[in-house]
């Protein structure tokens, strides 16, 4: 799908951490997609090693729909958080943000964020 886009090209695959950690050392590439369910090491790991290699740009994409792994994403350096099974359009919309180096939320992701914040109750002004 990525490689059918005319501004996208994979130029590489890592099946883990370590791999994803070493592809990035040797392959110029404008954005990781990066999976937080990875072997041997968390996605959230593998972020903050990558940050302490370089300043790629990262999109978050998974199967976790949570403010939390939301805004910890953030907090690691990631560019962009999006769920997996947004559509064709949106996903391509994210990696294309994220590329660019602009904070971005799929809108399913989004949705979490305005639900999760509605159920907080008000905090008090002192």
């Amino acid at each position: 799908m990525i490689n059918g886009h005319d501004q996208l090209r994979v130029v590489a695959e890592a099946e883990c951490g370590d791999k994803a950690i070493e592809a990035i050392k040797k392959i110029p590439a404008d954005l990781v997609l990066l999976d937080l369910s990875l072997p041997k090491y968390t996605g959230f790991e593998v972020l903050r090693r990558i940050r302490e290699i370089s300043d790629i740009n990262v999109l978050v994409l998974t199967i976790y729909e949570s403010q939390e792994m939301i805004t910890r994403a953030k907090a690691l350096g990631a560019q962009g958080y999006c769920v997996k099974d947004v559509s064709r359009k949106e996903l391509i919309k994210s990696i294309l943000e994220a590329a660019a180096g602009k904070f971005f939320v799929c809108h399913k992701s989004e949705m979490v964020l305005i639900f999760e914040d509605s159920t907080k109750p008000p905090q008090s002004e002192t």
